[in-house]
């Protein structure tokens, strides 16, 4: 309970304290708060780590309802719209119609928070000062991150990766995260996109331009021996897609190429010893997740079966039930699960089946809304809104791909993710408007 009142104190300080800029520092308060659990337990189901998990959710829930009253909204009111009647659904579904109430809404936190954080800060002016600090606050959470993944693999600290997997073919034995658990990695790989940005941004400080270089090397590591193919995927994507959008433009587009190219052969040669040991596990963990990719298809093909199950179909469809309580909700999937009791393993399963169609469409139009304003940005010819842009862009293409898998039932996976595609849409917005303004 001590670290429970820590962290009561800090929410207390950073609220007197910073005010208007508390804000800036969730990033890094969000990875700092289960770490700092470590120190009470590596259980996942310690009441002192609970309850800091769930009090953080609250405190950036209030942080981002005072921004919006601060602020009032700003931008589009469509997508003012699709998030607070996601909400609106999320919140009826859980508390009228969940068999589990306490499942359900613990399970819906993490994107309802993550969502009006967005709101808030993409309906926030940021000074550039105040981008600059909001930026080092991500990139500080990468860092925070690997150093204590470096350590506590190095070391042997804690219980390794693959107990927390629930899945002993996800990963190897010498991987260990702390508090930060297997299916609540997504964030970190999607954040790790940046890495390019980070890149230019401390071109002139050789400190923090190598600590960028580690820290993402040390995620495409971890990514590579956790044998989970989406979490490789998304940070090489980012970095693809950050070069062939904006950096092969560049005047330093050869040095940056050769740098990353560079940083790759180094991490696999000195690993090479340890690919070949582990090459036939990753054989074997590939054929684990081509059932479980099948499965993912399935959850889709079945759909129609699962309807004709239902005593209100039609409800059913528009509306769903049991949002992210769905292990053995739904008779016509139990087969594809050894224990006949399918959990749901694809994020827009859960919303198709959890909160209808209705629910499924309105989280597709906020992707699809960051996605069309991110190009809008891409088209404006100023460097700065470009590179803005392009970040927005390649963020919630990660965010897609996370969800292919189960990405939106931990607030770590989408909480700083959102956060910066937020913060990279009003500094765009802000720039344009400077622009504008000339």
């Amino acid at each position: 309970m001590w670290l429970f009142f820590i962290w009561i104190g800090i929410y207390i300080i950073f609220l007197g304290k910073y005010n208007s800029k508390t804000v800036l520092y969730l990033p890094v308060l969000t990875v700092l708060s289960p770490i700092s659990t470590q120190l009470l337990s590596f259980s996942e189901y310690n009441r002192g780590r609970v309850l800091i998990y769930y009090s953080f959710l609250f405190y950036v829930l209030l942080i981002s309802l005072i921004e919006l009253k601060r602020n009032g909204y700003k931008g589009q009111k469509s997508i003012f719209l699709a998030i607070f009647g996601f909400t609106f659904l999320v919140v009826i579904q859980v508390f009228a119609i969940s068999s589990d109430l306490v499942i359900s809404f613990k399970r819906s936190l993490g994107l309802i928070v993550s969502l009006i954080l967005f709101i808030a800060i993409y309906s926030k002016y940021f000074s550039r000062g105040e981008i600059r600090i909001a930026l080092k606050n991500i990139f500080y959470s990468i860092v925070i991150f690997s150093v204590n993944f470096v350590i506590l693999s190095g070391l042997k600290i804690g219980p390794s990766l693959n107990e927390f997997s629930y899945m002993t073919g996800y990963s190897e034995k010498f991987l260990r995260t702390g508090n930060m658990y297997f299916f609540s990695l997504h964030g970190m790989f999607i954040i790790s996109t940046l890495f390019p940005l980070f890149n230019g941004m401390f071109r002139k400080n050789t400190i923090l331009f190598f600590i960028n270089f580690l820290s993402f090397f040390s995620i495409i590591f971890l990514a590579f021996y956790t044998y989970k193919r989406t979490f490789l995927l998304i940070p090489l994507l980012g970095v693809f897609l950050y070069y062939f959008l904006l950096v092969y433009r560049s005047k330093h587009k050869f040095r940056d190429a050769i740098i990353v190219f560079a940083g790759f052969f180094i991490l696999f040669y000195s690993s090479r010893e340890l690919m070949n040991r582990y090459i036939q596990k990753r054989s074997d963990a590939n054929t684990v997740q081509s059932i479980e990719g099948a499965g993912r298809i399935m959850e889709f093909a079945l759909y129609p079966k699962v309807v004709e199950s239902r005593n209100n179909s039609v409800f059913f469809v528009l509306f769903g039930t049991e949002y992210l309580n769905s292990a053995g909700k739904f008779k016509p999937l139990n087969y594809l699960d050894f224990e006949g009791k399918r959990f749901l393993h694809n994020d827009f399963a859960h919303l198709l089946y959890g909160v209808g169609i209705i629910g499924l469409i309105l989280y597709l139009y906020i992707l699809y809304f960051i996605f069309r304003k991110s190009l809008n940005y891409l088209k404006i010819e100023d460097p700065l809104v470009k590179k803005y842009a392009v970040s927005s862009l390649i963020l919630v293409i990660a965010i897609f791909v996370s969800g292919l898998s189960d990405g939106i039932l931990y607030f770590l996976n989408r909480g700083i993710p959102f956060f910066a595609i937020a913060l990279f849409l009003a500094a765009a917005r802000n720039r344009v408007v400077e622009i504008k303004s000339y």
